[in-house]
């Protein structure tokens, strides 16, 4: 395999929490260690230092304060990127993310200078909990269409988000190529430390984002029906976000304040742990484009139940995956639970389903080497 020298772009802070984040971090890193040169450039809303290399790769933030009121629309991040095309002419710029105006106009400079490119969309239907994306999606896919057609290849992370695309934007299949995200290799974190532990209470674990559509308030409401059946029980919730006050009061007005532990968000390996540490990972959103965590967490040995819709009904056939119906019903929740937890299922054992980054990184390099003799 030839050297390839790749650019990535992306509209917000590189090192935040989210999927998008991790699959570029770790993508450039595994890549890195293949001998490729990878750069990403991103906007510096955290004020952080200009350039920085991390895991072995270069991270080149812009400042532009005023991009957060532009539907991240960069003017500085432009002109930086047109002298850097120029003069650093990589072998291809693979862009990021869909819902914003920063990736839309870096492809228009990406055209102009006739550099072969990947979009890695992260599509989904819904789009996030803002009027943005409730009400301006539909103009917004409208207008951005030509951003799916000038790219080399679309890549979508899950076959939920390939039939979306197909769907709504009219994509020919074939333009598509699915590549799900990949863990790290994490059996040797899970093995030994992991073992099917019979208490007094079991411990649930749900991390992630905290907003409305990722469905934290039905495991909370599951919590009284869990007491109902005798069952004690600990939910660990781990994130930050808008609904975290409004998921307070649910758990106070439930009763269950005292079965719930709060965690701001954690180090990767913190959370590896907890993961190992608790009976059921829960991921009960009403969709997700992939759902990197629920991966980690299937990689680890740990069951997850998550409903069975959008691309988390992909992980369904893991033995150590289970499904349910989105709005779940607290009872139908809870009874799922206790059935989870008494079912004589190999947890502990890593999945060999379950692709790590190196695997995604040589399934990258075949694309970015085919576009790159464009």
């Amino acid at each position: 395999m030839s050297h390839i020298r790749i650019l990535y772009v992306e509209h917000s802070e590189i090192k935040d929490v989210g999927g998008v984040k991790a699959n570029i971090i770790e993508l450039c890193a595994e890549l890195a260690k293949r001998g490729h040169e990878c750069t990403v450039i991103t906007t510096n809303p955290k004020k952080k230092p200009h350039e920085e290399i991390y895991k072995n790769f270069k991270i080149i933030r812009i400042n532009s304060p005023l991009s957060r009121y532009l539907f991240s629309f960069s003017i500085p991040t432009l002109k930086f990127l047109d002298t850097y095309l120029e003069e650093i002419k990589p072998d291809i710029v693979h862009l990021h993310s869909y819902r914003n105006l920063f990736t839309l106009s870096c492809a228009f400079m990406v055209k102009k200078h006739r550099i072969p490119m990947i979009l890695s969309p992260h599509y989904d239907r819904f789009g996030y909990d803002t009027f943005a994306g409730k009400y301006l999606l539909g103009t917004y896919r409208a207008v951005s269409k030509c951003l799916f057609v000038w790219p080399h290849l679309v890549v979508a992370n899950s076959n939920y988000s390939k039939r979306l695309m197909i769907e709504d934007l009219s994509i020919k299949p074939e333009k598509i190529v699915v590549i799900p995200h990949g863990t790290p290799r994490l059996d040797h974190i899970a093995d030994g430390q992991r073992k099917k532990v019979k208490r007094d209470h079991i411990v649930l674990l749900s991390a992630g984002v905290l907003i409305k559509r990722k469905g934290i308030q039905h495991i909370i409401s599951a919590l009284p029906e869990l007491k109902r059946l005798g069952k004690r029980a600990k939910l660990i919730i781990i994130g930050s976000g808008e609904y975290k006050a409004a998921l307070k009061t649910i758990a106070d007005e439930k009763g269950v304040t005292e079965m719930i532990e709060w965690y701001d968000p954690v180090p990767k390996e913190t959370l590896y742990k907890k993961l190992i540490a608790s009976d059921i990972f829960l991921l009960v959103s009403w969709e997700e484009s992939f759902g990197i965590i629920v991966a980690e967490a299937l990689a680890l040995g740990t069951p997850c139940i998550v409903t069975n819709t959008s691309a988390l009904s992909d992980f369904l056939d893991n033995p150590l995956c289970f499904g349910i119906p989105y709005p779940p019903d607290p009872k139908e929740l809870a009874a799922l639970i206790v059935k989870v937890y008494n079912a004589d299922i190999q947890a502990g054992t890593p999945h060999p389903k379950i692709p790590t980054w190196e695997d995604v990184a040589k399934d990258y390099e075949k694309i970015y080497e085919e576009a790159k003799g464009q």
